[in-house]
């Protein structure tokens, strides 16, 4: 279902696709998802990713984190920075508040403020994420997760 949403999400880095593996039935491998630009949804960048791939340099350029698993990057020791949770469960639907939560961080967006949103995998609560600034910043996509 977020296959088509991960592939604009992933845009940015067209080789990454190629070397993006996984297999279904019980056996995973590791996919990389590493942040290197931002994905822009409503004219406005936002950068996506996994914790696992965050990058330390990447992470000090940004001014607040959305750790949609609740837990804060291995990667980060460095200055002040902000964290935005609205305890997002992998697999559970959005949680109550959830439109306030995306209110607050499109507000944040507007003002320039560089915003990165990741999970554990980069795949489910990212793509939730992502559709669903998609469906509040651009009302005329009719698939925000095909978009």
């Amino acid at each position: 279902m977020y296959l088509a949403l991960l592939g604009r999400v992933l845009n940015r880095e067209r080789k990454l696709a190629s070397s993006t593996s996984f297999t279904f039935g019980t056996t995973w491998h590791r996919c990389n998802h590493p942040v290197t630009a931002p994905v822009i949804i409503g004219g406005l960048p936002v950068w996506f990713g996994a914790e696992r791939d965050l990058e330390a340099e990447m992470v000090a350029q940004m001014d607040i984190l959305l750790p949609l698993n609740g837990g804060l990057p291995k990667a980060y020791f460095g200055d002040t920075i902000t964290l935005m949770f609205c305890g997002l469960q992998d697999r559970g639907g959005v949680p109550k508040g959830w439109r306030e939560f995306l209110d607050k961080v499109i507000i944040a967006m507007r003002e320039g403020r560089k915003c990165l949103a990741y999970c554990a995998g980069g795949h489910g609560r990212t793509g939730t994420f992502g559709a669903s600034l998609i469906s509040m910043m651009e009302p005329d996509t009719v698939d925000p997760i095909a978009a």
